[in-house]
């Protein structure tokens, strides 16, 4: 007996040492018609959920351990390109992609959406916000009558109004991932609450506290929260996993725009060859430690230069959901924030893209916007496949605010660009 185990336990380790070993595959990837080097292309191993990106001359490699293998390559302004090797090649990749030409589907308007103005226009709406099917908003009535905070039902009707006072300006109402309201002001923060539809003042504390430990959180589960902090001038998003329980660190998920980590790291390496105060041997765009996480090095043209990375994280109700604009890719995690799936997007390649996702707060359904000539138009994101499906548009040009509840779209507009005075709220139905 033993001498019949002996060779198969050999043929068994043989082939999972065999699974185990890992193959290095090389590449370049090239523009389709110019054959020009594409640099920063999303490799991703679909396989294996790990990907790479190419680098200055457009060459990547990526380890593959099992095959098949599907590797999909994406990058802004061309079409995804997907390939599926069976076995390791012989030779290096070449793979070229071609640009795309993405088109929006129309929006048919068979009549215009009526719209309520559901606040009066002798007071000027600073914010609001909803929650439990009300609403709350911050209503400046001019020098005389000062700042009131008021609770409104979805259709206009005040419920209860209190006077503010708060050291400072107002500058807005949060409400955090665990459902906490707070009334900002420059020096200090209110926390509220709505209790049998009255507004309750709990406490105040100073705003520095307030940006320290409660702006990061965006959002939360059960077991969890989840915290968001940008660097690299906001070319690095950086997404903590906290456990309740614990209170202790889980897991990250980064967000990389690595063209432009690329691009300030050479930017860095010549000023440090100009004058010396930065060590270009710190600028690996792969260390969330590196000085490019220090502000004091940007120059105010540096920070106009660089757009801020728009990717944000949301609880489904069954798992996380990062809309990755930036890769090209929705990805879904655990809650522990372990990769689950993922697929690519273009919808935000758009030049007419508003760089906004909108969650109605009900229906748990998402929406994208795009600017038109006479306003905006709207789309609903399918979460099953990234696919857009026309909602509606609206004209108007200054929008302020916008919160998507139950099927409705209620948006801040004065009719004035950059103007505080006038500010209305309006509703309008989403389908």
């Amino acid at each position: 007996m033993k001498i019949r185990i002996l060779p198969l336990l050999i043929c068994i380790g043989f082939f999972i040492n065999s699974q185990a070993q890992s193959y290095t595959l090389k590449g370049v990837v090239l523009d389709q018609k110019t054959n020009e080097s594409l640099i920063a292309v999303n490799i991703y191993n679909q396989s294996e959920t790990v990907g790479t990106f190419s680098d200055i001359d457009g060459s990547f490699e990526i380890n593959i351990t099992r095959w098949p293998a599907t590797l999909i390559f994406s990058y802004l302004g061309y079409d995804n390109y997907s390939l599926t090797l069976n076995e390791a090649p012989t030779q290096a990749l070449e793979i070229k992609m071609q640009t795309n030409a993405l088109r929006l589907p129309d929006i048919e308007v068979i009549a215009e959406p009526i719209v309520e103005k559901i606040t009066p226009p002798e007071f000027s709406i600073r914010d609001f916000l909803i929650q439990d099917d009300l609403m709350l908003v911050i209503k400046y009535g001019g020098i005389i009558y000062g700042n009131y905070l008021e609770l409104l039902t979805l259709d206009g009707t005040v419920l209860h109004a209190i006077k503010i006072d708060v050291k400072g300006a107002i500058d807005r109402l949060h409400q955090s991932c665990l459902g906490n309201i707070h009334l900002l002001g420059n020096r200090e923060i209110i926390e509220v609450a709505i209790d049998k539809q009255q507004i309750v003042l709990i406490n105040k504390y100073p705003r520095a506290q307030f940006e320290k430990y409660i702006l990061p959180c965006v959002e939360s589960s059960q077991d969890y929260i989840y915290t968001k902090k940008e660097q690299a001038l906001g070319q690095r998003v950086l997404f903590s996993i906290i456990s309740k329980k614990e209170g202790t660190l889980d897991r990250r998920i980064y967000v990389n725009d690595v063209e432009d980590l690329l691009r300030m790291r050479e930017e860095f390496a010549m000023r440090s060859s100009m004058d010396g105060y930065f060590s270009a041997a710190t600028a690996n765009p792969q260390n969330p430690q590196n000085a490019l996480s220090r502000p004091e090095h940007y120059d105010g043209w540096q920070t106009m230069f660089y757009q801020p990375i728009y990717s944000p994280l949301y609880n489904t109700g069954s798992e996380l959901c990062l809309f990755n604009h930036t890769l090209g890719f929705l990805r879904f995690y655990t809650y522990a924030g372990e990769l689950k799936y993922q697929f690519p997007i273009n919808y935000h390649r758009e030049k007419n893209w508003d760089s906004q996702v909108l969650r109605d707060l009900k229906t748990n359904k998402f929406y994208t916007v795009y600017k038109d000539k006479k306003g905006r138009k709207f789309y609903e994101v399918n979460l099953a496949n990234g696919a857009l499906r026309p909602s509606f548009k609206i004209e108007t040009n200054f929008l302020e605010k916008m919160i998507i509840y139950d099927g409705f779209l209620f948006y801040m507009d004065s009719g004035v660009i950059s103007s505080e005075v006038n500010r209305r709220i309006h509703k309008v139905k989403v389908d």
